[in-house]
């Protein structure tokens, strides 16, 4: 889980069912601030799955979660009160006691504008005894308000996103007490500097609802988590790096108290995943490393910060420049990816020159000649359609997109849907 930072986004699944109560979310939320400190240094998270909240607090004893539920008294210092935004009194999971409190199906939580569209439950999914029943178990519920933008110090926006379809009034002809509670929400800040990065929390596990409705939910919710807020500031940390002929230095600064932290230095390159470079540092209010290895091209640097507790947090990243003689054509990812209708294409061109853009099948056939012209240096985009490729519709599937200017390529990859 030390590599979290590698990604910009993580989609978590958490499968516990309440009959084992080690799981690597509560190591990570609970028993260390892993991923407190991967959101804090800007990632975003798409937490779903049975019992998410309950596994996100340590049971006291170090040994896993605490899956007791009602929940009522999360507070500050608890994960799902700090990073999921779950300001509640009463959180509940039925964890299947009762048939007619199965989840069937969500729908747009009423009274406020509606985000994703409604989700049922495909019954083929379903084990047996709850194929019978026409549910799922173990999904969360938010009983009391949230009232978390009441409080003039809140930082952010929250979106309710759904309502709990409860089997029992839906299809058994049964009350439920869970039916039209919260279940699902979203959290993004307004402000220039974000406290943490984007959060997205389903009390439910998304593999049971319909294909087709569960499929557009995840590419609208991609879309929306992979939108910037702006970065996420450092408050006791500093870094620069600066390319000196061959070699690029690192230098950092850490306020008064974090000088008995253990610090690394991270290098990432456009071709390469991240990798640790330095040695561990410690004792010591300012550090510098020499990175005297450097591969050609831009380079982005990152600060592990390891604390005694056992979480790790991320500083970074610091970029440094390519060389002027190693100036190359970057073509950025596809966005949105994957692509159902159309996607954006932008690259940059270090100099004027023939330019073609084209896209290639797995096999390496070329399947569209997007642009294929004389273009000046900077930025360029343009949008690519699937449909108007001149030969239909391209098939669902991997392809990959080649930049080619002068004697130079940047490729990437897209996946187009059906």
């Amino acid at each position: 889980m030390s590599d979290l930072a590698r990604y910009k986004l993580v989609v978590w699944v958490n499968h516990g069912a309440g009959y084992n109560s080690e799981s690597a979310l509560v190591r990570c939320a609970a028993r260390s601030r892993i991923l407190a400190g991967y959101l804090r240094a800007g990632g975003k998270l798409w937490l779903s799955g049975r019992m998410t909240v309950a596994a996100t607090r340590g049971d006291g004893n170090g040994l896993g979660a605490d899956l007791t539920y009602p929940i009522t008294d999360l507070g500050p210092g608890d994960f799902a009160w700090d990073y999921l935004k779950l300001r509640s009194t009463r959180i509940n999971n039925g964890k299947g006691v009762n048939a007619w409190d199965l989840l069937h199906s969500v729908w747009p939580f009423p009274g406020v504008p509606a985000v994703y569209d409604s989700m049922v439950v495909d019954v083929t999914k379903l084990p047996l005894l709850q194929h019978l029943y026409d549910g799922i178990s173990h999904s969360d519920a938010v009983f009391d308000p949230i009232d978390a933008e009441s409080d003039p110090e809140f930082e952010g926006d929250i979106d309710t996103l759904y309502a709990y379809g409860a089997a029992g009034p839906e299809v058994q002809g049964h009350g439920s007490v869970y039916h039209g509670k919260l279940c699902a929400l979203r959290w993004h800040s307004t402000e220039v500097n974000p406290i943490h990065g984007r959060i997205q929390w389903f009390g439910f596990p998304m593999y049971y609802m319909n294909t087709e409705q569960a499929r557009k939910t995840f590419r609208e919710s991609l879309d929306w988590l992979r939108q910037n807020d702006g970065p996420v500031p450092v408050s006791h940390l500093s870094a620069t790096a600066v390319r000196n002929d061959d070699a690029v230095v690192i230098r950092w600064d850490v306020t008064e108290g974090w000088e008995n932290a253990a610090y690394s230095v991270y290098r990432e390159a456009s071709s390469l995943e991240r990798q640790q470079v330095s040695s561990v540092f410690s004792g010591q209010s300012h550090y510098q490393f020499v990175d005297r290895e450097v591969p050609a091209g831009p380079l982005s640097y990152w600060i592990a910060e390891d604390e005694r507790t056992g979480g790790r947090s991320w500083y970074g990243p610091v970029t440094v420049l390519a060389r002027p003689g190693e100036l190359k054509p970057v073509l950025a990812p596809v966005e949105p990816n994957p692509v159902v209708a159309s996607a954006r294409l932008a690259y940059s061109l270090p100099r004027a020159g023939h330019v073609s853009l084209s896209v290639h099948d797995l096999s390496g056939r070329q399947v569209a000649l997007l642009v294929n012209e004389d273009q000046e240096s900077g930025r360029h985009e343009i949008t690519w359609d699937p449909v108007a490729s001149g030969r239909g519709r391209l098939a669902a599937g991997f392809y990959v997109i080649r930049l080619q200017a002068g004697s130079m390529q940047h490729v990437q990859k897209a996946l187009v849907l059906p």
